[in-house]
């Protein structure tokens, strides 16, 4: 063994003298330290992302590389690989410094020098750093392709490292498994697990609100119900009972010109007075403007410290793109929140002659599910936004358009917005279609 180990140490002497004399050892060096970090932060992104989010990415196809995925089936395997790959690149590096310092130096101060140096370099460079970099991107660093790659590479030395590990727990443990990611999390993700469907959907919600704008929830202007400040107290109370609302922008001249909130509460105490009663602006409270970038999630929890229910939302410009309630954030993690006196809304209605009644805003992936058909849209979400790009312009009432065996026909609507289309099949169905759910 010994001579094994002195037969290697002189061919190292050897090849010290070409290659580990010349720059080309400082690249190498610094290769093995950039590879090392690559692991450290893809193991940080992987394990900050769970696998309730991968399930999501995957879902949504953003997993060209198929690492994703990997982890999905085998997270212990790709876990241990990233682990083992990471300690070898920064052993490898701890060597080669080592020696580098050491023919600089002399033994003992060289590998004192090596020693603290790589102690900065592999902490600083190849863990802080990295780690910081991949929480902060985390999709981009868990989907790379080297990855699986890697994975997949050192997948059977992983596979012998985890059972070594578990003779290790059997010794001081009598569970001897090797978890590396939380149970209930991994149960979660799997797509045969125990919960209810419900209850996945919601926790979906909660992960994308991360990533969710509020400019895809918020109620845009041109449905915006507001009051001018100059509106007198009936005039007032009658907008507040027609639109039930609770809450209304006051505007000043035009709705892009919003000056307050007025909370019908403020308004009780004037009720049923004639003389000396306030105007719609001098009941208003300062209004709360966010850009339409910001993540719901930020939003709620900006609203719950300031204590408000309601945010103006407004474009690049500055002009006000729509407002946003906290009903309507809660409603992107439970769905739709109806109490007894909202409406019931049947975005969907279907006739007995096989016709359907749209609504404007319906969802379009709720739509394909009604029709049987796939639109393709990359840029809309709403059957409106798809009209619109078809069109090239607000269409009027009465104009229609053909889509995949189907007629859509603008029935209800006004200079700056549809709301209501009429859906008609151009050719007999060969099977009955099926309603909605609800319908």
């Amino acid at each position: 063994m010994w001579q094994w180990l002195s037969a290697a140490w002189s061919w190292l002497e050897h090849l010290g003298g070409t290659f580990f004399s010349n720059p080309g050892a400082y690249v190498l060096l610094g290769l093995l330290l950039l590879g090392a970090a690559f692991f450290s932060g893809s193991e940080a992104a992987l394990t900050a992302l769970g696998p309730l989010r991968i399930r999501r990415l995957i879902e949504l196809g953003r997993d060209p590389a198929g690492g994703l995925l990997l982890f999905q089936q085998h997270p212990a395997q790709v876990i241990t690989s990233l682990l083992l790959g990471n300690n070898l690149l920064n052993i490898a590096g701890a060597i080669l410094a080592n020696y580098l310092a050491v023919r600089a130096l002399g033994l003992t101060a060289g590998s004192v020098v090596a020693l603290l140096v790589m102690t900065f370099l592999t902490l600083v460079c190849g863990e802080l750093t990295p780690r910081s970099l991949a929480l902060r991107q985390p999709e981009r660093w868990a989907s790379a392709r080297p990855v699986r790659a890697a994975a997949r590479l050192l997948s059977l030395p992983a596979t012998g490292f985890r059972a070594a590990a578990a003779l290790v727990l059997r010794l001081v443990s009598q569970d001897a498994r090797v978890r590396l990611i939380p149970d209930d999390l991994a149960g979660a993700a799997s797509p045969g697990g125990e919960r209810e469907t419900k209850e996945k959907a919601m926790i979906d919600s909660i992960i994308e609100l991360e990533d969710t704008r509020v400019s895809r929830v918020m109620v845009p202007r041109v449905k915006m119900v507001g009051v001018s400040q100059e509106a007198s107290l009936p005039e007032l109370v009658g907008t507040f009972q027609e639109s039930g609302f609770s809450r209304l922008p006051v505007y000043r001249g035009t709705p892009d010109d919003v000056v307050g909130i007025v909370n019908v509460r403020d308004v009780l105490p004037y009720v049923g007075r004639i003389e000396g009663a306030p105007t719609a602006g001098q009941l208003a409270r300062p209004a709360y403007f966010v850009p339409e970038t910001v993540r719901v999630a930020d939003l709620m929890t900006d609203l719950q410290r300031r204590r408000l229910r309601l945010a103006v939302v407004v474009d690049e410009h500055g002009a006000v793109a729509g407002l946003v309630t906290m009903e309507d954030l809660l409603e992107t993690i439970v769905g739709d929140i109806q109490d007894e006196y909202d409406r019931p809304l049947e975005p969907i209605q279907r006739s007995a002659d096989g016709t359907f009644l749209l609504d404007a805003g319906v969802d379009l992936a709720d739509l394909e599910e009604a029709l049987g058909i796939e639109f393709e849209a990359e840029h809309h979400t709403v059957l409106r936004g798809f009209a619109f790009d078809r069109f090239g312009r607000i269409p009027q009432v009465g104009e229609s358009f053909q889509y995949k065996d189907w007629k859509f026909t603008v029935v209800a609507g006004n200079q700056r917005d549809i709301t209501k289309f009429s859906a008609v099949p151009l050719v007999p169905a060969q099977e009955p279609l099926e309603a909605p759910a609800g319908q």
